[in-house]
């Protein structure tokens, strides 16, 4: 095992006993010593060359191993199983990798397109796919002058063509998007529309954000639209072009098709009940915008009518305003309409809505006007089948007194039915905590739960004490340790299910946990101490146990209105405190299995001149961790 080891230079010196002192040798010493390193430097350099000449050696080993290692994978790549994959299952595969919460979009980086960069066999599997090619939005193109705009719309308008042809015997899904600052279009306005329109008989999906008065070519076109069952449109406000929202598109032709099943109408100032639909065979229904459009609000009475001819409706998203606003029916539906909008006799009285197919119903509520209504809409409906809820009590409504009841919660108790909602979205101003409490006890399905507040940060509405004020307790949920409360229910009562209400609880050792199977929790804006979250965290671990019959929470997302305490800040390696990232809590929760994310007000407190402690808040959003769709039924889903 090679030569063995030699004497060290310093053991054989005879000058041993200067070496590593501050000896100052003599000229003859000097000499002697130069003598004594001759034989060695010699020595050294027959070891240097030795040592070059066997790493040349072992360069030449590793070039031939790697020269052998290349021969063998390209070996191996033949026999590869990925070459033996049938094409229709890397089809498959391809389709699964198309994004889920958008339609997919002309980018090079972006799937599909890019499969056709990876291979030559991927690319040829990919461009003889008509399913990868059956779905895409498209942005309109804007130059910088006629000529740049314009050549830009050529090219775009090529590869709109060299897409959907691809899709040769596919339903189609597609949407076309004019931009917020598209105002001079040189001319072009028609040409996106007229390049759909010949695809038109193999369109299923068709989503239009257009001016109103580009809409008109396209929607009365509609002879052709032989397949199309979903149809959504919004009219956005364009700055120089007319502020018309589609007051005459009630009036198209594209609203006849029989196979229509979902319609979804943002923005568009038409009334609701002059479009020609067929009502029973609707699916999906949606309508919603800004105040200035003022057909996207209904009242209580109106909805009753759009939720009584829609007897298959599985999606519902409407808004409702407490003014009377009968509209003027028109077409074969104008009779029905009237009489399910007149007297009291059939909305007033015991009749109610069955919607037995709904499972998403989104809705922006108002309080029944005693003057003008005789019970509000939602009071009126029994959903059997309801899954998830979206809803916002508007704010500056006409409020009955807050002693009476909620309308959600009379909603939800007068159900003949067990509640098997799995997901609650709820605007933290629709109600109090009290009556949000009530509401959770009925929810015995609750897997998600998100407490939405969508107010500017900064404004005075958000400007807090470090606690809740009683007179907003009194009026919205206000999350803070006592809101947790509203997840117990203690007492002595060891029953563990109320038959009359259908409310639910898991009883465990006197302590009945509310929504037992709650999985998901997303609060905005909160005054939860961190302990106060800590031990609900962990209460509801215990509660997932294999031994209890619930299930764990997995996912929790709170914004903190108040700055982060020293507690919770964490000192890196160079023992520095930070005010960004994972706090304490935060990575306490990751490491109990949860995904967790934890932000708080980053601007410090300024001390106004009562002693209390207020904040000017900033944008305290979560925007990492558990992702929520909130797009809407204008999206391609609804939920979490």
């Amino acid at each position: 095992m090679g030569n063995p080891a030699k004497p060290s230079l310093p053991s054989l010196s005879p000058f041993q006993q200067w070496l590593g002192t501050d000896y100052i040798p003599t000229d003859s010493e000097v000499d002697q010593v130069k003598e004594f390193l001759e034989t060695h430097l010699i020595r050294r350099e027959l070891l240097a060359s030795q040592i070059t000449e066997a790493k040349m050696v072992i360069d030449s080993l590793k070039e031939g191993r790697r020269c052998l290692q290349n021969a063998i994978d390209a070996h191996w790549a033949i026999v590869h199983p990925a070459r033996r994959v049938p094409k229709d299952v890397w089809q498959k595969i391809f389709i699964h990798c198309l994004p889920t919460t958008h339609l997919p979009i002309m980018s090079a980086t972006e799937m599909p397109l890019v499969l056709t960069q990876v291979c030559t066999l991927w690319r040829d599997i990919a461009l003889s796919s008509p399913m990868l090619w059956s779905s895409l939005h498209i942005t309109i193109p804007q130059g910088d002058d006629h000529r740049s705009h314009w050549a830009v719309t050529t090219a775009t308008l090529q590869a709109v063509d060299g897409w959907l042809c691809r899709a040769l015997g596919e339903k189609l899904s597609v949407s076309l998007h004019w931009p917020q600052d598209l105002v001079n279009d040189y001319g072009t306005q028609d040409e996106f529309p007229i390049a759909i329109l010949q695809y038109s008989d193999a369109i299923r999906s068709l989503e239009l954000n257009l001016p109103s008065d580009v809409l008109d070519g396209v929607l009365n076109e509609a002879s052709s639209f032989s397949c199309l069952e979903e149809i959504i449109v919004r009219i956005p406000a364009i700055e120089g072009r007319s502020h018309v929202r589609g007051v005459r598109i009630a009036r198209a032709n594209i609203w006849k098709v029989p196979t229509l099943r979902k319609v979804v109408l943002d923005s568009v100032d038409a009334e609701i009940f002059d479009f020609p639909f067929a009502w029973a065979e609707l699916e999906e229904i949606g309508v919603s915008g800004d105040e200035g459009v003022q057909a996207s609000f209904l009242g209580h009475e109106e909805a009753f009518s759009l939720a009584l001819a829609s007897a298959m409706l599985e999606k519902l998203r409407i808004q409702l305003t407490s003014t009377t606003r009968l509209p003027t029916f028109s077409g074969p539906d104008r009779l029905l309409a009237r009489q399910m909008s007149d007297g009291p006799s059939l909305f007033g009285g015991s009749t109610q809505v069955y919607l037995r197919h709904l499972t998403i119903l989104d809705i922006s509520d108002v309080f029944a006007n005693p003057r003008i209504d005789n019970l509000s809409f939602i009071e009126t409906l029994q959903l059997p089948a309801l899954e998830t809820l979206k809803y916002r009590l508007v704010e500056l409504s006409p409020r009955t007194p807050y002693t009476d009841i909620h309308p959600l919660l009379t909603f939800l108790l007068a159900q003949r039915h067990p509640v098997r909602i799995k997901e609650w979205i709820v605007e933290a101003t629709s109600m109090s905590r009290e009556t949000f409490s009530n509401c959770l006890a009925l929810m015995p399905q609750l897997r998600k739960l998100w407490i939405r507040d969508g107010r500017e940060l900064g404004s005075n509405a958000l400007r807090t004490s470090a606690f809740w004020l009683p007179e907003q307790v009194e009026r919205e949920i206000c999350p803070d340790d006592h809101m947790f409360d509203a997840f117990l229910h203690l007492g002595d009562d060891a029953s563990t299910e109320d038959s009359s209400t259908g409310s639910a609880y898991l009883d465990n050792g006197g302590v009945q946990f509310i929504c037992p199977l709650l999985e998901k929790l997303r609060i905005d804006r909160a005054l939860f101490t961190l302990d106060g979250i800590r031990d609900f965290v962990q209460l509801r671990l215990v509660m997932g146990m294999p031994s209890q019959r619930a299930a764990p929470l997995r996912d929790i997302q709170i914004s903190l209105l108040y700055p982060r305490p020293s507690s919770d800040q964490v000192v890196d390696h160079e023992n520095h405190q930070h005010d960004y990232g994972p706090g304490r809590l935060e990575i306490e929760l990751c490491e109990l299995g949860l995904r967790a994310k934890v932000t708080f007000a980053s601007a410090p407190p300024t001390f106004p001149a009562n002693g209390g402690n207020v904040w000017e808040y900033v944008n305290t959003r979560p925007t990492d961790g558990l992702t929520i769709d909130d797009s809407g039924f204008g999206g391609r889903s609804v939920g979490w």
